[in-house]
This record gives C-alpha cells, sequence and structure tokens, in this order.
C-alpha cells in the first residue's frame, strides 16, 4: 500500500511538469511522501516521468527499443546455426526483460548491474554471428 500511495503521489505531481519532469532524485525533495511511504518512486515508468518527464521517458524508451530490436534481430536465424554467443544473446535478452517486469514493482535502475546488463545485452548483439547465405 505504501508503494502504491507513492505511485499515486508521483503520478499526480507529474501532471503538474510532464514534459521535462522535476528533476533527477526529486521526489524525496519536491513532495513529501506519508511517514511510511517510500521516498522514491517504485515503478520504472513513473520514476522516469517523474523525474525527466515525457522526454525523457521518449528517450529511454528508444534506447530499449533499439537495443532490443538489435538483439531480436541477431536471433532471427535458425536455431541450429545458433552458437554460444547467440544463446547469451537470448540469456541477456530474456534477462531484460525479466528486469522490466520486476521493475514495475520496485525501481532498480540506480543499480549498476541493471546498466551492466544493458551494455552486455548491446554489445552482445554487436558481436552476435550473422547468418552468411549459401545460395
Amino acid at each position: 500500500l505504501a508503494r502504491q500511495g507513492a505511485n499515486t503521489l508521483a503520478l499526480e505531481q507529474w501532471w503538474k511538469r510532464p514534459w521535462l519532469g522535476w528533476g533527477t532524485d526529486a521526489f524525496r525533495h519536491a513532495v513529501r511522501p506519508e511517514p511510511h511511504a517510500p521516498a522514491w518512486v517504485p515503478n520504472v515508468v513513473l520514476h522516469v516521468l517523474f523525474d525527466t518527464g515525457v522526454a525523457g521517458l521518449f528517450l529511454l524508451g528508444v534506447a530499449v527499443l533499439l537495443a532490443v530490436r538489435g538483439a531480436v534481430r541477431a536471433l532471427l536465424k535458425p536455431a541450429r546455426s545458433w552458437g554460444s554467443g547467440d544463446f547469451a544473446l537470448l540469456g541477456l535478452l530474456v534477462t531484460f526483460g525479466a528486469l522490466g517486469l520486476c521493475y514495475q514493482m520496485t525501481d532498480g535502475t540506480w543499480m549498476g548491474f541493471t546498466w551492466f546488463a544493458f551494455a552486455l545485452l548491446v554489445l552482445s548483439t554487436r558481436y552476435a554471428l550473422p547468418v552468411t547465405d549459401a545460395a
């Protein structure tokens, strides 16, 4: 219930500055949550909206979509032609998807492993071996 209250408060306050948000880590300073509510926004989408507004959510969304699109495109080949790099890329794609789901209940974008996993996803996509046409 405390997280729900923080999410509701963040959404209400976001409407006051929807385009550029309140600034990084502004939630605990811009609003005074209830005593038992977290001093942070527990949902990654609401957190990005609150901090950076629609502009920041758009830029983050583009970055994530480009990374996921590249990974999916690299894996669109027959599975029998996959190497160990392709399986690692699939694992990273699943990991990043699981983090995305988990971050709807608690925001972990401030943790280093999130960005490390994102960087591994992007780099693994670049190093996935392309399929060579035999025809």
